[in-house]
């Protein structure tokens, strides 16, 4: 009998977190936040499916660099131009005000590295989007482990032969989507018979804070 320690293994001598890698969906890697009085803003980067398609099967990927800019106040138009500078590169855009949550968001199409220098204009303040993930003492690849470990048999009940009928979602849920001063992971498995679980994991000392299934 063979004691197997941390995550399990299955096919071909791979391991669930192998799986999970290989089938994330959205993997959120970079995580930037700057705010004002009045003005709060963030960037999640990393790689996301190309065609985002929620079916249970992760396919071609790409670079993503999702800005969202939240204000305090009205505005009159569902466009909000802003202006933002990326080490030496200046962009412009004009963003589009997202219903879901009340936020106005862009994707820059791009994979940041966390070691940008970021500055953000909007309605004529200049403030600076620092990478909060490089202080997280769990990132990214720690969170993917601690959520293969504990959704293992939900993960793996939907595998077939070598491969896995299901894909993965790695996000960070911020003060905007909860009522806490913080940031978190968020992990979230969908399989192909659209059944979802989902867990959420302190980036300070990887406790489970949540989890639904």
């Amino acid at each position: 009998m063979f004691v197997v320690v941390g995550v399990s293994l299955f096919g071909c001598g791979k391991t669930t977190l192998d799986h999970v890698k290989a089938n994330m969906s959205e993997w959120t890697k970079v995580y930037y936040l700057g705010e004002t009085e009045n003005c709060y803003a963030s960037i999640s980067s990393g790689v996301r499916e190309k065609k985002y398609l929620m079916n249970g099967q992760s396919e071609e990927k790409t670079a993503f660099a999702l800005l969202s800019v939240t204000l305090d106040h009205e505005i009159s138009s569902t466009l909000l131009r802003v202006k933002l500078t990326i080490d030496d590169e200046q962009l412009e855009r004009a963003i589009e005000f997202n219903t879901l949550n009340n936020s106005y968001m862009v994707d820059l199409e791009r994979e940041l590295k966390g070691t940008e220098n970021i500055e953000l204009t909007v309605t004529g303040q200049t403030f600076k989007l620092n990478a909060l993930s490089n202080d997280f003492v769990v990132d990214d690849k720690k969170a993917l482990e601690i959520a293969s470990r504990e959704f293992d048999k939900e993960i793996t009940k939907k595998k077939n032969f070598n491969s896995l009928n299901a894909e993965m979602y790695l996000r960070i849920l911020d003060k905007n989507a909860n009522n806490f001063d913080d940031v978190f992971w968020c992990f979230t498995v969908l399989n192909v018979d659209n059944e979802s679980f989902s867990i959420v994991i302190s980036t300070v000392d990887g406790s489970i804070l949540a989890k639904t299934k």
